[in-house]
């Protein structure tokens, strides 16, 4: 009798520890899911994609060799968190970066810890003549950028796929965008004059 209660015990325990096993490993494919689906790209869409080729797409604004677009009537999450201005950068018709503006200093740190989990912590730059915060993550292919500018009250989410990136300087980049864009949000039909999440 007590061998059989043993014998039940130990099925029992075999079977919990399996299952126990099947729990981890499931968890363990979904984080390594999430670093792929970035290192593959961003909102379903492949690093390197011909963006002019995409009909529910719309353009716009150029620069020299980069595009930027919008996908009208597109409203993303990150995080459970609503992202509904996204800008997708192209080099060369090569989809290359998002630009997403932040509204709330909530959602601002809401991101930065998000980020932080997945990513470890970030480089830090501050730069006291602009007020300006930058944080900094690097995975694989991809480099993540999280800016607050005090003095304009300005914040975004910045992803770049590197092997295209390198080939833009980001930095005049924003700075020319800056110059260029006057309106938010943008709507499908106007061309907009300014666009802040860029404009830093």
């Amino acid at each position: 009798m007590m061998n059989h209660l043993f014998s039940k015990k130990g099925m029992i325990m075999k079977r919990l520890k399996r299952h126990i096993f099947v729990v981890v490993m499931g968890l363990i494919c979904v984080g390594t899911l999430h670093a792929a689906d970035l290192q593959g790209g961003i909102f379903g869409l492949e690093w390197g994609t011909r963006v002019s080729r995409l009909n529910d797409f719309s353009k716009l604004w150029s620069s020299s060799h980069v595009d930027y677009y919008i996908k009208p009537g597109e409203v993303r999450t990150i995080n459970q968190v609503t992202v509904p201005e996204v800008i997708y950068g192209s080099y060369s018709d090569q989809f290359f970066a998002v630009y997403i503006k932040i509204d709330t200093i909530e959602v601002f740190d809401e991101f930065r810890r998000y980020m932080k989990s997945k990513y470890g912590l970030p480089e830090k730059t501050i730069k006291l003549k602009n007020d300006q915060t930058e944080y900094r993550w690097k995975y694989k292919d991809v480099k993540i950028k999280l800016k607050f500018y005090g003095k304009k009250n300005q914040m975004k989410l910045a992803f770049y796929y590197t092997p295209l990136s390198r080939k833009v300087n980001e930095a005049q980049e924003e700075k020319f965008q800056g110059e260029s864009f006057k309106l938010f949000p943008i709507d499908k039909d106007k061309v907009p004059e300014m666009i802040p999440l860029l404009q830093f």
